[in-house]
């Protein structure tokens, strides 16, 4: 089975450092872990590594196969940093399915460069045929991580774009609740076990 993963990373904050209370070094740190816990869990997985903002990720040895820059478009940089972290996270994510052949994957999982994978995690959890997300009633999919088959790419595409237009619409800065309004139940496999745990600011959680 072919498997990639892609890993959404920030790790210069935008505006001056208000959009997160880590530093960059923690925020560096933090990365490292998520990449060796990929590589110790999925060691065959294909790891493209989504940097939003601008830092020379060279110079920090992190463990990808293939580097992804939204910021190398125009437009879409502009957007990046002209808009909250929700939205922002939707069109680096667009300029990724845009740019990176996902079709070719039977299983792609989308994982925030603050989490690791832990003992819990694993493939079986995840559908060959679905989306799958874990489901917050209260608040919408979590997007910490979720996964899809590489063939439902443009699905996904579609969903991103359509939850982009409604956060800016709305003003509202939840890509869990946006992707829930957009994404039809009949394409969403719900799962209780994502098997991660990380930093979701202010606080620790496990899942």
């Amino acid at each position: 089975m072919k498997v990639a993963f892609l890993v959404g990373s920030f790790i210069t904050p935008y505006r001056g450092g208000s959009a997160s209370i880590y530093t960059v070094k923690e925020r560096i740190e933090q990365t490292h872990r998520t990449l060796k816990t990929i590589r110790d869990k999925c060691p065959d997985a294909k790891i493209f590594f989504v940097e939003g903002s601008e830092t020379d990720v060279s110079q920090h040895n992190f463990d990808y196969d293939e580097l992804v820059r939204p910021t190398k478009d125009f437009e879409a940089k502009k957007l990046i940093y002209s808009m909250p972290k929700s939205p922002g996270e939707c069109v680096m994510m667009i300029y990724t399915a845009n740019t990176v052949p996902l079709e070719e994957y039977d299983l792609v999982i989308k994982i925030s460069g603050r989490y690791n994978l832990t003992d819990d995690f694993s493939l079986d959890n995840f559908s060959l045929e679905k989306f799958t997300f874990y489901d917050h009633m209260q608040w919408g999919y979590e997007t910490t991580l979720y996964a899809f088959p590489g063939k439902l790419k443009s699905v996904w595409i579609e969903v991103l774009q359509k939850s982009l237009i409604h956060m800016s619409n709305k003003k509202l800065d939840s890509i869990e609740i946006a992707i829930r309004q957009w994404l039809n139940v009949k394409y969403v496999n719900g799962t209780d076990k994502l098997g991660i745990e990380g930093y979701n600011a202010p606080i620790v959680t496990g899942k």
